[in-house]
Order: structure tokens, then sequence, then C-alpha cells
């Protein structure tokens, strides 16, 4: 009767080698659901570098419906009343398609204003209540001739 059942060390080899299959099967299937998933966590994580300094300084952004929330696919921004400083308005142009700009009553100078030429798709800034000049806003209207700029 002994002989016809296998014997312990043979039964815990063919165990060791399922589960190691098993294994190999399941870190497989993880690192393929991770491959998938990763694109979804960058696009995230891109569009919280780029929101988040706006939101620290009271900012917001605004998107198209119905597009992923990314600073490509921003439509308008809006810092009105922030604390800016010239130089934190180069967040601003990482949103190269934003189509409003929205800086009323803030301390941006006609020195800020470079920051913003890369804003090709601009179709409306607000500069009323800034500290820019007339000529800084008639340089930055020859740059961005396209954009209705009230100020």
């Amino acid at each position: 009767m002994t002989s016809l059942q296998p014997s312990k060390g043979k039964r815990r080899w063919y165990g060791v080698r399922f589960r190691l299959r098993w294994l190999l099967l399941c870190v497989g299937v993880l690192a393929a659901l991770f491959a998938w998933i990763a694109p979804f966590f960058q696009r995230e994580l891109a569009w919280h570098q780029a929101v988040d300094p706006i939101r620290r300084v009271g900012g917001s952004v605004a998107w198209y419906a119905d597009t992923d929330r990314s600073p490509e696919t921003a439509a308008s921004i809006s810092l009105i009343g922030t604390a800016i400083t010239d130089e934190e308005l180069a967040l601003v142009s990482e949103f190269h398609n934003a189509a409003t700009l929205l800086l009323r009553n803030t301390q941006i100078t006609d020195s800020g204003l470079r920051h913003l030429t890369s804003l090709r798709s601009l179709q409306y800034l607000d500069l009323k209540g800034t500290r820019v000049t007339d000529s800084g806003v008639e340089k930055l209207q020859r740059a961005l001739p396209d954009t209705k700029i009230s100020h």
C-alpha cells in the first residue's frame, strides 16, 4: 500500500514548482498592470506640478469641458488679487494653450510680463489694477498680437 502513494519529498518538490509558477504569473500580471497605469500617474503628477504652485499663491485654473486636466489643456488661469510676484509669474508659462489670464489687482510690473510672451494661444489678458505701465503693455501687445489686453 505504501508503494502506491507518492513519496513526501516528491510531493513537496511539485508543490514548490507550482508555487513558483503562480508567483511568476502574479508578478507578470502586476508588472503589466503597473505598465498600463503608469501613464495616468505621470499625467496626474505633471498636473500637480503645474497647478499646485498657482494654487499656493491663491490662484485657480479652469479647463475646457471633456479634456484631460493637464497644463496643455487649461482654458483659464485666475490670479486675481493674489500676492504673485514677477518671478512667480513664470509658473504661468507652462500653460501654453490657456485662452484667458486674469492678473487683476496684483503687484505685477513690466518685468514680469516677459514670462507671458510664450502664451501664443492667449486671447484675453486682464492687467487692471497692476503696476504695469502703458509701454509694457505695448511691448507685450507686439509679442502677442492676437491677445486682447485690458489695462
